[in-house]
């Protein structure tokens, strides 16, 4: 146990420097409820996970179902309340939990398979790939994803109190069983599946009957109720958002051109499919790694595409095996049954959750892998030693590569730069990177500078766009990008495609009111009379102001047409007043 948890902080104790990243802003750095530390855990209980965020609106219009994991929220307002917005104490708190975590699998593995041939061995084997496992960086390394952790944790809390409740038939643990999902739900919705995972970890592991089974689960049942009441309070029943049709929030859609569409049915299950032999094929061998599975990264497949087809079977022999499992009790029919429940929530097969995959969606499924890896594997390694030399040189490599993955969540621009080489067909990607630069040079004080950032932004941003041609924050900032490096005609087509798109948005309105002036005037400066005037009548159009009106009077009268210079100062005056 000592081991295992030392090797938990010692993998992941070069992150403890790093910044927030990504969502840690959303949960963290500008939640409002957060921040009010004590006095903000009554709103956290009671509102929508993303509540406390000072962009809620936007968020809200993004995410369907809502979302409802307090617990880790709760315990960031505690935290800042002692700490404050201190990120040392932060990523402590997530390499801590981890480490916990890895320790605490390894004691209800103990007890789960106690029954077990090897049993030792293997529950050592499975606790120590999984914390050795890369794919977790992304869980450890970014603060929002402890509730991936704490979910876990408390769902093997519940898992260890109801095989303790079995084997004992005293009711106590049961409740603490009840105790632990409930809290485990509370840190993140996926620990529902705990509610099926633990029954038939008795139907397995104890050769419990049906009856047994049923009769074990009612008190994780009423944790389970408990938590789902407490989410309709918190949301109000509202669906807390609506699917927009727009790939970055339903990624099954396609561009016919002039808008996006759903795709066909049959193109959506063979994304599904291969998307799972993606998730295998990462958690065999985890390289390379990215925090962005957006469209484009992972593109629409068909049945045509021979990778989808090897996924199909993978998929068929594991979940048949699995089947069959059932009635023969296999241990490794439990494990299979974990990994295939598990991933099959955040798969897209019975709602959208807005991406094909990310690495932290694996946290709980390489859980069920690594357990049946472990079981197939590990009687093999006690007879022919060689093998535990393997599972020796895999842990090394598995170590090698999270501490080498680890650096890259140091900071947002960190993470971004060193993602872009490996999801280059990620419009969101593409924008965050384009507009993290455009940002940090217009906030560099040296001009050179600033011209090499936005120099630098700009192919980033027009990526974007050519991947998802209706981005509008990526033709905002695009506008804006193109604007401060005198591309003006750019700048006006950008910002004009952008109002199209949300006419009623200022933002796009603004910016282009001030593209229509410089593009005016830079086409002026270059003898093309009638497209300067064209460009600042309309930007009068959009926005009366006197600056406008007075540099239309001077062109016209500069053209020779004096009623048109004096009615336009005439119209400054009438701004001015």
């Amino acid at each position: 146990m000592l081991m295992l948890g030392v090797l938990a902080i010692l993998l992941y104790a070069n992150t403890l420097r790093h910044g927030f990243v990504l969502d840690d802003d959303t949960v963290l750095v500008r939640n409002q409820y957060v921040q009010e530390g004590w006095s903000g855990l009554k709103a956290i209980f009671t509102h929508d996970s993303f509540a406390g965020f000072e962009r809620v609106g936007e968020g809200n219009s993004l995410l369907t179902g809502g979302r409802y994991r307090p617990l880790s929220l709760g315990m960031f307002a505690i935290l800042y309340a002692f700490f404050g917005l201190h990120p040392f104490v932060f990523h402590l708190f997530s390499v801590l939990v981890y480490a916990l975590t890895g320790v605490l699998l390894y004691r209800v593995l103990l007890l789960v398979l106690k029954n077990v041939k090897y049993f030792e061995e293997i529950s050592f084997v499975t606790a120590a790939l999984f914390i050795l496992h890369p794919l977790h960086t992304e869980v450890v390394a970014n603060v929002k994803s402890v509730d991936e952790i704490l979910a876990l944790f408390f769902g093997l809390l519940a898992m260890h109190q109801f095989f303790q409740a079995y084997d004992s038939s005293r009711p106590l643990p049961a409740w603490l069983a009840s105790l632990w999902i409930w809290l485990a739900c509370l840190a993140k919705e996926n620990a529902i599946t705990f509610l099926v995972i633990l029954p038939l970890g008795l139907w397995f592991f104890r050769n419990a009957n049906i009856w047994q089974v049923v009769r074990n689960a009612l008190p994780l049942a009423i944790g389970v109720g408990v938590f789902l009441m407490m989410r309709e309070s918190a949301l109000g029943g509202q669906a807390g958002g609506t699917i927009m049709h727009d790939p970055l929030n339903n990624p099954f859609m396609v561009w016919n051109g002039q808008q996006w569409e759903a795709c066909a049915p049959v193109a959506k299950w063979a994304t599904i499919i291969y998307t799972f032999g993606r998730c295998v094929a990462l958690l065999v061998v985890p390289y390379p790694l990215t925090h962005d599975y957006y469209p484009f990264h992972i593109l629409l497949q068909s049945f045509s595409q021979p990778w989808v087809w090897v996924s199909l079977i993978i998929l068929l022999l594991a979940g048949g095996y699995a089947l069959w499992s059932l009635n023969k009790r296999h241990a490794c029919g439990f494990g299979i049954i974990v990994f295939l429940l598990t991933w099959m929530v955040t798969s897209n097969i019975f709602f959208p959750v807005g991406t094909f995959m990310a690495e932290r969606f694996l946290f709980l499924p390489s859980l069920g892998f690594i357990l049946t890896i472990s079981i197939l594997v590990t009687p093999i390694a006690i007879k022919r030693q060689w093998i535990f030399g393997v599972l020796l040189l895999i842990g090394v490599l598995f170590s090698m590569l999270t501490i080498r993955r680890n650096p890259a969540w140091k900071d947002n621009e960190t993470l971004m730069m060193t993602d872009i080489q490996r999801s280059t067909n990620s419009a969101r990607l593409q924008n965050a990177l384009g507009t993290h630069l455009l940002e940090k040079a217009r906030s560099a004080t040296d001009a050179r500078q600033q011209q090499e950032g936005l120099h630098q932004a700009l192919p980033h941003l027009r990526k974007a766009i050519e991947l998802h041609p209706t981005y509008y924050d990526a033709l905002l900032a695009y506008g804006a990008c193109t604007f401060y490096v005198s591309q003006f005609d750019t700048s006006v087509a950008s910002y004009r495609r952008a109002s199209n798109i949300y006419p009623g948005d200022p933002s796009a309105r603004v910016g282009l009111v001030y593209a229509l002036r410089a593009y005016g005037e830079d086409q002026w400066t270059k003898k093309d009379t009638s497209g300067a005037v064209q460009s600042l009548e309309e930007a009068w159009t959009l926005q009366p102001d006197s600056l406008t009106a007075v540099r239309l009077s001077g062109y016209y009268l500069a053209m020779g047409q004096s009623d048109k210079s004096r009615q336009w100062r005439d119209q400054s005056h009438g701004k001015t007043r």
